[in-house]
């Protein structure tokens, strides 16, 4: 049973290894085109192998606009999840600057408002915390905190 269960883990690891590599390829690529929208963010989608697993989207770096609160950035559920998603956002000295209300899988923020503008710079180590809900109690289920490089550009 143990054999089994190292099998499964290192399989998982191997298939979060393989979507991590293709999404540096990704970036690698995406670099070469010239991108014009406001905001981005670089995503990853980690995903357990496992039915009945929650899929976190992941990423390295997110850019937004600076002295503004409207931003214009896609953060969503992946319609895979069968739970809701309610996300938080922390700057490395943990102050709270976003809260979503619930995320039903398949749904989409194309854009957010801040608690308050953030000046210019690099904001490393900034968090997105992903708070995992039943359907039916909203009980609470396995989450993720997902930190990343915070570009906040003029």
């Amino acid at each position: 049973m143990k054999k089994k269960h190292i099998l499964i883990a290192a399989a998982a690891l191997c298939a979060v290894a393989a979507i991590a590599g293709a999404g540096a390829i990704g970036f690698h690529l995406g670099q070469q085109t010239a991108i014009t929208a406001p905001a981005s963010v670089e995503t990853v989608l980690a995903q357990a192998q496992d039915v009945g697993s929650i899929a976190i989207p992941g990423f390295d770096r997110m850019t937004i606009k600076a002295g503004q609160t409207a931003q214009e950035v896609t953060l969503y559920n992946p319609e895979k999840n069968e739970c809701y998603f309610v996300l938080t956002m922390y700057l490395p000295d943990g102050s709270e600057i976003y809260h979503s209300s619930k995320l039903a899988p398949g749904e989409k923020l194309e854009s957010f408002e801040l608690e308050r503008p953030l000046a210019a710079g690099t904001y490393e180590g900034a968090t997105l915390r992903y708070a995992c809900y039943d359907f039916e109690d909203l009980d609470p289920l396995n989450g993720a905190d997902i930190k990343f490089k915070l570009e906040v550009e003029p």
